[in-house]
């Protein structure tokens, strides 16, 4: 029968807790650092409480280090080890597996383009937005049939501008 594991809220200093060292998660704490210097830390990280290990959010919690913050919001699991593990394995496994709504995707993503802060911490880049619009319709976006075809003698670079959002990118 399904059970809620004992859990606590708390706001921790950062420095109480480890990142977990069976995590085989690699994140890019890079662009996780943006995305909170860009929109703060928001959520929590889950922590096995008799360890002290991070079970959700190893990356988020390295991120948050590099950008000087001291507290985290904090869920503190108490459960054995067997538990613990497969808390972690389990929570990117289950990541790793969704799927995007593409058109929900781009729809949201434009909007977010248009926005005083663009794409900023959402970890998209104008480029993948243009290659998501283009790859979603099996035909060409409206405006791109009139584009001049590339000179294959060309070895410049070349953009295009897409019709829809108006970024720039090299197809």
């Amino acid at each position: 029968m399904a059970a809620v594991i004992p859990h606590e809220y708390a706001q921790i200093d950062i420095g109480s807790v480890k990142p977990h060292p069976e995590n085989p998660r690699i994140g890019d704490t890079s662009q996780i650092t943006e995305s909170i210097e860009s929109t703060g830390f928001f959520g929590a990280i889950v922590v096995h409480k008799p360890t002290r290990r991070i079970l959700v959010g190893n990356h988020r919690w390295e991120a948050a280090k590099r950008s000087k913050i001291k507290k985290l919001p904090a869920l503190l699991i108490d459960c054995d080890d067997d538990t613990a593990r497969r808390i972690l394995v389990a929570d990117n496994q289950y990541a790793a597996l969704a799927t995007w709504d593409e058109d929900a995707l781009i729809a949201l993503l434009s909007d977010l383009a248009a926005s005083p802060a663009q794409l900023g911490g959402t970890g998209f880049t104008d480029d993948d937005l243009a290659n998501l619009i283009a790859q979603s319709s099996p035909d060409m976006p409206k405006g791109f049939e009139e584009l001049t075809p590339r000179d294959p003698d060309d070895q410049g670079p070349h953009l295009v501008t897409c019709p829809e959002c108006g970024t720039e990118f090299e197809p």
